[in-house]
């Protein structure tokens, strides 16, 4: 069994969204591999060393997160470092607020595969980031949000938007008897989006929406640790200049995307995905209000995160959520024509699969294995067309079902390595399988590696009397 190291870009930490390096280990299987568990590498953000012992001063507003195991908590902030906060007040997970403070850019801290600036916090407060419309009562400026929430607005130039006028507010919030209040520290016509982030050549970055808009960003948000496979909400203030748009004071998070099913939730329907170990844990979906129970749907929204000040904080409840009805496999991709070549399985015939997104060329390579799921825009047989897709790592290959050592039960597999599937279908322990899926690194043990959206199916074992 052979070994080497690939080099992979992420949405880094310290320095924001550069082609900053982490190491994956890759394990060799004939002409398949199986990476391990992406390890976020504590060296990686200590600086030069004329930076050491040197003290840095901190404001940020950011979100509070912990890590799918529950046994992290680190505070992510908007000018896109990790931090692990001395106090984090009254807020939980998921929380929006301000923090200032100091950090030493030789003191690292560590939790698991996190690694962030320790930071000694001398405020907290609450605050609000967003969109809303702006009206004036009494003279005075007032901002009603998206989800009925109004704030009033200190310290804001008003007067250069007309009432009705839909902006992006950020600032702390004051509590006062007539309503919260902001203290702006920025506002201007708004701009949001779901969508992707790339490096341009210049080391800018971009932010492909949706909608096809390509706009450059003034910095990443709360997304360190992501990676330039993953799927964006972006918020912030659009400036347009004849050399193209640029959103500042940007607010970004991870945004929700999976395929998965419809199943009765209480007096209606909920989501379980399939592409996300959540232990059949059911989301609450607006967009899946007439959706059969049991289709295969493809969800996309904002995670149940980032919630500002006064914001309502439903547990897994998708906001500003889309569905439609999905397709899933894993075949070989070709960038070129954009398409992907499943091949007949016992599961489903062979399937082309045209694709909107075939990820960072250096995480899937052309000609190599990967996982695509995505809401499906027309369907004929044998060829599918999906939009907004995702990719991963794909794995297809052979072992046995045993119990794990974090996650269990595993598939220990016979050219070595193992993976936690997200299904084994009932079957038992011991027993010689054939998986399919996507690798996802996000699963709550120490030491695995998931495979997401996997089909399984007995196999002859190979060195069986």
């Amino acid at each position: 069994m052979s070994e080497r190291l690939l080099r992979v870009p992420i949405i880094r930490t310290h320095y924001g969204f550069t082609r900053e390096e982490r190491v994956i280990k890759e394990v060799s299987m004939s002409s398949l591999h199986v990476r391990t568990r992406l390890m976020l590498l504590a060296a990686a953000l200590v600086p030069a060393a004329s930076a050491l012992a040197q003290t840095v001063s901190v404001s940020t507003q950011g979100v509070l997160v912990t890590d799918v195991a529950g046994l992290c908590t680190s505070f992510l902030g908007d000018d896109g470092n990790i931090y692990f906060p001395s106090s984090t007040g009254a807020f939980t997970a998921g929380d929006r607020f301000h923090l200032a403070g100091t950090y030493n850019l030789n003191q690292i801290g560590t939790c698991l595969d996190t690694a962030g600036f320790v930071l000694n916090v001398t405020s907290i407060s609450n605050a609000f980031a967003g969109t809303g419309t702006l009206t004036i009562v009494n003279e005075r400026p007032r901002l009603i949000t998206d989800d009925g929430r109004t704030f009033l607005l200190s310290g804001a130039t008003s007067e250069r938007f007309a009432p009705g006028t839909r902006l992006y507010v950020q600032g702390t919030v004051s509590v006062t008897r007539v309503a919260p209040t902001i203290n702006v520290s920025a506002m201007g016509a708004a701009f949001t989006g779901f969508g992707r982030i790339k490096q341009a050549p210049t080391g800018s970055l971009q932010f492909i929406a949706e909608s096809g808009e390509t706009v450059t960003l003034d910095r990443p948000g709360s997304i360190a640790g992501s990676n330039t496979n993953d799927y964006f909400y972006v918020e912030g203030v659009r400036r347009t200049a004849r050399t193209g748009t640029t959103v500042t004071r940007v607010t970004a998070r991870p945004a929700f995307a999976a395929v998965g099913k419809v199943v009765a939730q209480g007096t209606g329907v909920g989501f379980v995905p399939d592409s996300l170990f959540t232990f059949d844990q059911s989301y609450s979906v607006a967009a899946l209000a007439d959706a059969p129970i049991g289709a295969t749907v493809y969800v996309r929204g904002r995670r149940s995160d980032d919630y500002d000040f006064g914001e309502a904080k439903p547990q897994r409840d998708i906001r500003l959520s889309r569905a439609d009805f999905a397709f899933s496999g894993v075949g070989t991709l070709d960038i070129a024509t954009k398409a992907v070549s499943i091949p007949a399985t016992v599961f489903a015939p062979a399937t082309v699969a045209s694709i909107q997104f075939t990820g960072d060329p250096q995480l899937t390579p052309d000609g190599s294995l990967v996982y695509v799921a995505g809401p499906i825009a027309s369907q004929s047989p044998g060829a599918v067309s999906l939009y907004h897709n995702e990719i991963r790592v794909g794995l297809d290959q052979e072992g046995y079902i045993r119990f794990g050592f974090g996650c269990t039960p595993i598939i220990v597999l016979n050219n070595g390595g193992y993976v936690f599937p997200r299904t084994i279908a009932g079957l038992p322990l011991n027993e010689h399988v054939r998986v399919r899926g996507g690798l996802n690194p996000e699963v709550p043990c120490l030491d695995g590696l998931g495979l997401a959206d996997n089909t399984i199916e007995v196999t002859p074992c190979p060195d069986c009397e």
